[in-house]
């Protein structure tokens, strides 16, 4: 009886003392957003080891997850490393508001607890043991939570399937009864339609269906263009000239706009090559003996504001500020520059005639092309101090349609006192297509 006694009271004092409880009742933590700076992310959820915790980065955007590995992108820990009451993940990297964390846990589902050890009942064992089952209930009770469930109110409910072979290429669904079932298709009535397109839904073939959609009537021949697999098997279907290779056209046609020949324009007949005189005839015509204005676009400009005093040893921008002609508005009386409007290639000539010049000095015209690049440069040098210095400058250049060209002066006489004569037969530039 004393015996008795004192393991009762022994057994008293232990369960009375305790071990660790499972007070919380979730296993995972709502998902926590991430800002681009955050790397700590706490959990209020019971672990018995690291190990259990699980951390998974969500994309915002897709909803994609990925689990992360502990280590080498997250380390976990608590106070104490006491973790009865959650604890910390620190990530190694940050993440943007792109991304979310969720943390959960997943216990162990074994059992390796021995109650008795060499003959002793073990209460912390037991306590654990029964912690780990706990765990594992909730675990598996927030899983259920997300799970589609049938009301408990419902009797004679199966969920039985048939096998996999049997419910190949159907639909699953309920039955009449509300039992689960592989419908070989959408029952009547149990998806919703518009009034429109039930009368699309109860047409009888394409052909039907077409006529009620409005869909256009397409040809025979449309649809063996619409089946060709590349634009050179279309224009093949279509009898459309190549974009490479030798072909033959063969009749006369009437171009309304400008053709661009990348090529050579052969002339078949040697009693139509071009001369000065106006196109007498059909064949002069087709094999483009004569054009109009075939040179466009052009202009020219010259100066008439002064510009004196030149800086020394410094290129100056010629202020072009008058028309001589334009062909299409292309100058720019305010900035001094020509634009083409059309690419290709282009002759370029500029004059600059400087005054108050200095003897025996070195004297420069620039032709400068998107106020970036010098196509051509010319120097001369004078000789007695009481003469003009004209500087001319030319250079086939290519230019593209947004492409302009400037004129600039440049002067190394040792001080900033000469000047640019003005007027249309002194300071100019001029654009002229090829």
């Amino acid at each position: 009886m004393k015996k008795f006694t004192i393991c009762y009271l022994l057994l008293t004092v232990f369960a009375a003392a305790g071990f660790a409880e499972v007070t919380a009742t979730e296993s995972k933590e709502s998902p926590q957003a991430c800002n681009g700076s955050a790397v700590a992310f706490t959990f209020s959820f019971p672990v018995a080891a690291t190990s259990e915790v699980v951390v998974k980065l969500r994309t915002v955007a897709t909803g994609d997850d990925t689990t992360l590995t502990e280590t080498t992108e997250y380390a976990v820990s608590a106070v104490n490393n006491d973790y009865s009451s959650g604890g910390t993940v620190t990530t190694v990297a940050t993440y943007s508001s792109a991304y979310t964390i969720c943390l959960s846990r997943s216990t162990t589902q074994t059992q390796n607890t021995k109650l008795r050890d060499t003959g002793a009942l073990r209460f912390s064992a037991m306590q654990t043991a029964i912690d780990k089952l706990t765990r594992i209930v909730q675990e598996l009770q927030e899983e259920i939570a997300r799970a589609p469930r049938i009301p408990i109110s419902d009797s004679g409910i199966t969920t039985d399937l048939d096998n996999s072979v049997g419910r190949a290429s159907t639909v699953l669904g309920f039955d009449s009864d509300g039992n689960f079932a592989a419908l070989d298709a959408v029952p009547e009535g149990s998806v919703s339609v518009s009034a429109f397109m039930s009368t699309v839904l109860d047409d009888a073939d394409a052909g039907a269906a077409k006529t009620t959609l409005e869909v256009p009537t397409i040809s025979t021949f449309a649809e063996t263009v619409l089946d060709d697999t590349t634009a050179a098997t279309a224009r093949t279907t279509l009898g459309a000239v190549g974009l490479t290779g030798n072909e033959t056209v063969a009749g006369n046609k009437t171009f309304s706009g400008s053709t661009t020949l990348s090529g050579i324009a052969t002339i078949a007949d040697a009693s139509v090559m071009a001369s000065t005189a106006a196109p007498t005839t059909d064949a002069m015509i087709v094999n483009k003996k004569y054009a109009d204005d075939a040179h466009e676009p052009y202009a020219r400009m010259y100066n008439t504001a002064a510009q004196n005093n030149l800086t020394d040893v410094t290129w100056t921008t010629i202020t072009l500020d008058t028309d001589t002609f334009d062909s299409g508005t292309i100058t720019d009386l305010s900035n001094y520059k020509i634009t083409p409007a059309v690419a290709g290639y282009y002759m370029v000539l500029g004059q600059i005639t400087y005054e108050n010049v200095v003897a025996e000095k070195t004297y420069y015209a620039q032709i400068y092309k998107n106020g970036t690049t010098a196509t051509a440069t010319r120097s001369q040098q004078n000789g007695a101090a009481t003469t003009d210095v004209s500087v001319v400058v030319h250079d086939v250049v290519l230019l593209d349609a947004d492409d302009y060209i400037q004129l600039r002066a440049y002067v190394n006489v040792g001080a900033s006192t000469v000047d640019v004569n003005i007027g249309t037969a002194d300071t100019y530039l001029i654009l002229y297509r090829l």
